[in-house]
């Protein structure tokens, strides 16, 4: 039930995230644009989607880390604490992308299983990884100041939109998969040292 709550959370980030979309598209008179939006061109239209993708992660993780800090009061629990928002952060993105694999799925008919695979993995790895960046950086900073919401939210943005830079210019799958893997290794290098490390702010 502990990790189901999460993956919940991530799901309805995500329908929030294609409604917001819908919305914006409709405002811009291409609402039938969206289901390839992420796989066509460098759009404003994907930009703002890609921010609205990572300010409602931010959101949910940043309220899932308030209510594991309310149920961890004790300074022994602080390592618990750390691992358990992270934990969080990563199924809040892998529920972020159950969404989106669904569109991708119905939207992919007749490709080799080689690049299905590779759509699935990194439409699954770039949400599950943005999120778990989220998640350090929350937790690295433990109260939330307006400058360092805005640091969180641009990094996790960047780093969405080189994938995206990418996918949409047709790189290579094993510089895709290179840049996923540097991304996932700087990440558990971060974990790693966010153990010792003391938070940025002090209640």
């Amino acid at each position: 039930m502990k990790l189901f709550k999460p993956l919940f959370f991530g799901i309805i980030a995500s329908l929030g995230a294609l409604f917001l979309e819908l919305l914006l598209s409709l405002f811009l008179g291409s609402p039938e644009k969206l289901s390839s939006l992420f796989f066509s061109t460098l759009s404003p239209l994907l930009i703002a989607a890609i921010l609205i993708e990572e300010f409602l992660k931010f959101i949910f993780i940043y309220k899932n880390f308030q209510q594991i800090e309310v149920w961890m009061k004790s300074s022994d629990e602080e390592n618990n604490f750390k691992r358990a928002t992270l934990l969080d952060s990563f199924l809040i993105g892998l529920g972020f992308s159950c969404l989106e694999l669904f569109f991708i799925l119905l939207n992919l008919p007749g490709q080799s299983l080689h690049a299905l695979g590779l759509t699935i993995l990194g439409t699954a790895a770039i949400h599950i990884l943005t999120a778990g960046v989220i998640g350090y950086l929350v937790v690295a900073a433990r109260k939330m100041s307006l400058d360092w919401t805005a640091k969180t939210l641009l990094i996790a943005f960047s780093l969405h939109f080189i994938y995206n830079y990418l996918i949409i210019y047709d790189f290579q799958p094993g510089a895709i998969l290179l840049y996923l893997s540097a991304l996932l290794l700087t990440l558990i290098t971060m974990i790693i040292k966010i153990k010792s490390a003391p938070s940025r702010f002090v209640a």
